[in-house]
């Protein structure tokens, strides 16, 4: 049985990625999913918002992007475990896919094409920098 980590965002994209694996999970048995939502990292003094108040609104926004792969594990009967992390997406994923033992990684793609990766970057090319685990990518 496999652990995989799923990054969302809560956009069809990352909704999608959750609905791939449930597809594979009939032919392979998945043991444990984590989803990750990461946050940007605010500072006091953001929009004039303290501390507590930050830290407030990055569980309420990561609580909110999380509602649809949440929805879509319980219907199937998955277990799953969710995390609210800030910080540098790419890296956070990473070190989120080390601390929880994952196997396998799948993430949505925002369908950038090459050019648009390339002068831009995308989340997906530096997590695939970052870690050595297969990284499924679903558009």
């Amino acid at each position: 049985m496999r652990t995989v980590l799923i990054p969302v965002d809560g956009s069809p994209q990352s909704t999608m990625a959750v609905a791939t694996l449930l597809r594979f999970a009939d032919y392979e048995r998945i043991g444990q999913v984590c989803l990750l939502n990461v946050q940007p990292e605010l500072h006091p003094g953001y929009r004039a918002l303290d501390a507590a108040e930050i830290a407030a609104l990055t569980l309420q926004q990561g609580e909110r992007a999380l509602i649809d792969g949440v929805r879509l594990l319980e219907e199937a009967g998955i277990p799953f475990q969710i995390r609210i992390e800030t910080g540098a997406v790419a890296p956070t994923i990473a070190r989120v896919a080390e601390e929880t033992g994952a196997e396998q990684i799948f993430m949505g793609s925002q369908g950038r094409g090459a050019i648009a990766a390339f002068v831009l970057g995308s989340v997906a090319i530096k997590t695939l920098s970052l870690t050595s685990l297969p990284i499924t990518l679903v558009r």
